[in-house]
């Protein structure tokens, strides 16, 4: 930021560590970095002072016409600092007393600052010039009698302290009369000429017994009961020549003012009212300036108490005639006391004597200075530039978590109280900058404790506190999904009240328009597929979930419900990025169980890491966000989806058979021309099936057209289910290629290895590579038998001599081995260790089939075709040594597509529905666009600790586009009339 930002007129300034407790900012420092144009509440000091000039201002004219007002019209001295909980209020009150009673060589600078012409006036001079002069001279006016005038502090009168035995002013006198001990305490020439202001405080004394006594007596000859009925009248009398004549004898300044603070009054709910009565009635004096901290609506709340007791005879007899239906259009007594509270808070704290808190919201376009003492000395840590970004910065910083706003709103983890944005920032600033993402896990433990003990809390209704606790507790992730799905219909009532019915017919019937109508049919659909009751917890995806979540949030517009729907993207964000870090750590763990203990209960899926039982098969459910236009059928079967449908299994199932040279039972690829035979091609088009095909579609849904609303219900998990050449038909899912590439060997290990089969053009090479290893075997074999030879030679051996020692043993009177190990029972092996190495011998037929896919390009080109461009285009990591092969590559693929951020889940969904294509009648036209959308998506994110910044680009997608453009390429209709006749829908 530089030098440019610091000078900044209205760059504001936080110090870390000062955010527990009220905070007084000082600006008199000469090496301190900060200056009171620096401070958040500088608008807020302005207005303050300005108002307190303006009321001596008014205090000064009204001494000149002492007989025509009274003791009770003296000008209000009452300024209000009027803002929510963790605004800031109590440290702007006693900031601004301190900038009152701040010694007179430091009024120059400070005030000078805060009443300079804003930039704003300065900018308006050929409009105003004269009106320029006039502020100027008004201002200097304020500042001259700020100047000439002494304040002097109280001490701060705490709500704490506020009971019915003590009120306002019983406190107000006592915190003088403590003060003036201590001073005398402290200086003991003030102990002689005090006999006066202790009888003010003895006079006071006598008649605090008399406010609000109901006194009784015969006849108005006694004179002191007299004197007692102006008891009130007097008391206020009094009070005012106690505080002159104590400013005399303690500050020997008789033109001088007392500043009270009195914070938070309107927490008192049950004698509210009274104190603010008190302060109104006895404390308005030209001799004291009264500082308030408040919440206007809950003092509001507090006044309002008191008058509806009053009313409560009229307010009953209107609830009777509601209750017989014979109210009255003039009385409307709630209306009557809403009123009187208005008009009450309006005299008592008049509109220019409210000084209102800013909010977080007012700082987000600002620029930040994070600032910490350092022996004793304030210093710059950082700038947040603006705040709005510069904050979620940080938390990529310190997590690696990505946080985003949007053009239209800021997002909701930046808070708007300043207390809680406080906390935040010390939270952050005590972490360290990380430079991996597993580094970042230690961070995430603070920062998770922040979100769901502060931001929860703060933020959400007691029925999102209670959701968000019930899934912090779930021990079982494969349970999140449902779990999700279930509290989201309890709380709304519109996911409920979608209708049963998947016939657009009925829906047409209804002619009332509802919010379930905005959507299409077919996203209609959906949701009631995702929200049967029936369905199986590990069938439920994360697709699934945010399909509901995004339509909530396009019906609900209640900002509590909202939150709630942040709250829960952030809870998986938190559940995807820890478990997907910790695989590691998961795997160690797996290895440790015995078989015993792996039982069916316990793991239902084969998912490799407990990452995988949160997605559950879908990042993006493609049929919701129809992303893709409907393609036309025909008259009777309408419109067919795109992005999901089911397709033939066998004609896939021939072109792999074609391809290893059996022969297919359909002629899917008779116009096929043996001189151009395009193996390659051919095995792109079977890849890209294998990695867009979601699940087996049993011929019994099929035929019913359950297809889609089925799946979910099967007692097998649905995405892993082998897919064996018998089948007839498999589900398509365009979008399901992001799951399918976290592990490219399971999706076309499902097929049964079907696209393992060699091919005519590999054949031989691979037989001679095959005879090569035949041979290594057989001279392995040999060498082995030769030693066994060996090793049954020298076994005899032994087995004569052991002979021969038992004979002389028996000759000279000793029993056998055998005789004297009888009392043992020999243990009889019976291969315990079998499943354990029928498991071992699984993980490693796996692993070879990885290690073969990500060595052999001829059969898998459009897998090793992504890899490859991977390898090329990737930038370079901090390690320079690190070897950049397809097993790097891979890694690197599965990171990228392992998407653990719901932000980023929903910027991808957001693109691909913005950019969606036209009504393209052809398919391979229209997945090339699709692809060419997903390669060109480069989602910003944060500088590191090291000021880089390393954007999130899917460009391996652009592999499948070309795949697609290379299929519409002159020459290659039979390849694509392939790839049609599979795609079509069956």
């Amino acid at each position: 930021m530089g030098e440019q930002n610091e000078k900044k007129m209205y760059d504001h300034s936080f110090i870390l560590g000062e955010e527990t407790r009220p905070k007084i900012e000082i600006f008199t420092q000469e090496d301190s970095d900060i200056t009171v144009k620096n401070s958040i509440f500088y608008k807020q000091y302005r207005q303050i002072l300005s108002a307190i000039a303006e009321h001596l201002l008014l205090c000064k004219e009204g001494e000149k016409q002492d007989a025509i007002y009274s003791s009770w019209e003296f000008p209000n001295n009452i300024f209000v600092f009027a803002g929510e909980r963790g605004s800031g209020k109590t440290s702007c009150m006693l900031t601004a007393r301190e900038l009152l009673c701040m010694q007179k060589r430091d009024h120059k600078v400070v005030l000078d600052d805060l009443f300079e012409i804003e930039d704003s006036v300065k900018k308006n001079q050929d409009k105003a010039k004269i009106k320029e002069k006039e502020i100027d001279i008004y201002k200097d006016i304020l500042k001259d009698i700020l100047k000439e005038t002494s304040f002097y502090r109280c001490e701060v009168i705490d709500p704490l302290f506020f009971d019915s035995n003590h009120n306002i002013l019983e406190l107000f006198i006592g915190t003088l009369f403590r003060d003036l001990m201590k001073k005398e305490e402290k200086e003991p020439q003030y102990r002689h000429d005090r006999k006066l202001l202790l009888s003010r405080f003895a006079e006071i004394r006598r008649i605090f017994p008399l406010l609000g006594k109901k006194l009784e007596f015969s006849e108005f000859g006694d004179l002191e009961q007299l004197k007692d009925l102006s008891a009130s009248l007097e008391l206020k009398e009094v009070l005012r020549e106690l505080v002159r004549d104590y400013l005399e004898y303690v500050y020997k300044d008789t033109n001088g003012k007392l500043v009270l603070c009195i914070d938070d009054i309107d927490l008192d709910m049950k004698d509210g009212y009274g104190l603010v009565e008190c302060i109104r009635r006895y404390l308005n004096m030209p001799e004291l300036i009264i500082l308030m901290a408040v919440k206007l609506e809950q003092l509001g709340n507090v006044i309002r108490i008191k008058y509806t007791k009053d009313f409560r005879p009229l307010l009953e007899r209107e609830e009777k005639y509601i209750e017989n239906k014979t109210v009255k259009g003039d009385d409307n007594y709630n209306e009557v006391v809403n009123h009187i509270v208005e008009r009450y808070i309006t005299k008592l704290l008049p509109l220019n004597q409210r000084i209102i808190m800013p909010s977080v919201k007012d700082l987000f376009d600002k620029d930040i200075q994070v600032c910490r003492k350092q022996g004793g000395k304030v210093r710059k840590v950082n700038i947040l530039s603006p705040m709005k970004n510069g904050i979620l910065e940080e938390i990529y910083k310190k997590t690696r978590l990505l946080f985003y706003n949007t053009k239209s709103q800021v997002n909701y983890i930046i808070p708007y109280n300043l207390r809680e944005f406080c906390n935040l920032l010390h939270l952050l600033y005590n972490l360290d900058d990380v430079e991996s993402h597993e580094g970042a896990l230690p961070n995430l433990i603070p920062f998770k404790e922040y979100f769901y003990g502060v931001w929860c809390t703060n933020n959400l209704d007691k029925g999102g506190l209670s959701i968000i606790q019930k899934l912090r507790d779930i021990q079982d992730y494969g349970l999140i999904n449902q779990t999700v799905i279930k509290h989201l219909k309890r709380r709304f009532e519109v996911l409920r009240n979608i209708e049963i019915s998947n016939d657009p017919k009925d829906a047409a019937k209804d002619k009332k328009e509802t919010k379930e109508s905005r959507l299409s049919d077919s996203s209609m659909k959906e949701l009631q597929n995702i929200l049967d009751e029936e369905n199986m917890m590990y069938n439920i995806s994360l697709g699934d979930v945010l399909a509901c979540l995004d339509w909530l949030g396009k019906v609900s517009y209640q900002e509590d419900d909202r939150k709630l729907f942040f709250a829960m993207k952030t809870f998986y964000t938190f559940s995807l990025y820890e478990t997907f870090r910790k695989r590691e750590e998961i795997a160690e763990e797996k290895k440790k169980l015995t078989q015993k203990e792996v039982i069916n209960k316990e793991i239902l899926t084969n998912n490799e890491i407990v990452y995988g039982d949160i997605v559950n098969g879908n990042f993006l459910n493609s049929e919701y966000l129809n992303v893709a236009p409907y393609e036309k059928i025909d008259k009777d079967k309408g419109s067919v989806s795109r992005c999901r449908r089911v397709i033939d299994n066998e004609a896939i199932s021939d072109l792999i058979k074609y391809i290893s040279g059996r022969e297919p039972k359909t002629d899917i690829c008779s116009k096929i021309v043996k001189e151009n035979f395009k193996e390659e091609l051919l095995r792109k088009i079977v890849e890209f099936f294998l990695l867009t095909t979601s699940f087996v579609v049993e011929s019994k849904e099929k035929e019913s057209n359950s297809s889609f609303s089925q799946y979910r219900k099967r007692n097998e998990v649905y995405y892993e289910k082998n897919i064996a050449q018998s089948r007839k038909y498999i589900c398509f899912d365009v979008l399901s290629i992001f799951y399918n590439l976290v592990n490219v060997a399971q999706s076309y290990g499902r097929f049964d290895k079907l696209v393992l089969e060699n091919s005519r053009e590999v054949k031989a090479n691979e037989e001679k590579e095959l005879n090569k290893e035949q041979d290594a075997e057989q001279g392995q074999i040999k060498e082995q038998e030769q030693r066994q030879e060996g090793e049954q030679v020298e076994e005899q051996e032994q087995k004569q001599q052991q002979s021969g020692e038992q004979e002389q043993n028996l000759n000279e009177g000793q029993q056998p081995i055998e005789a004297q190990n009888s009392g043992e029972v020999e243990k009889v092996d019976e291969n315990p260790k079998k499943d354990e190495e029928d498991s071992e011998l699984e993980k490693s037929a796996k692993q070879k089939f990885k290690d073969e896919m990500l060595s052999n390009k001829a059969k898998y080109p459009l897998y090793l075709a992504m890899l490859d461009y991977i390898i090329g285009n990737e930038p370079l990591q901090a390690s320079a040594n690190e070897k950049r092969d397809h097993e790097w590559a891979n890694k690197r693929l599965v990171y990228k597509v392992s998407l653990r951020n719901i932000d980023l889940l929903e910027q991808i969904s957001y693109r691909l529905q913005r950019q969606r294509p036209d009504k393209s009648g052809d398919t391979v036209r229209l997945f090339k666009k699709m692809f060419d959308n997903l390669a060109e998506i480069e989602i910003s994110t944060y500088r590191n600790g090291q000021g880089l910044q390393a954007n999130i680009k899917y460009e391996f997608f652009g592999v499948i586009r070309d795949f697609m453009a290379e299929l519409l390429s002159p020459g290659n209709e039979e390849y694509k009339a392939i790839f049609d006749k599979i795609y079509a829908d069956s």
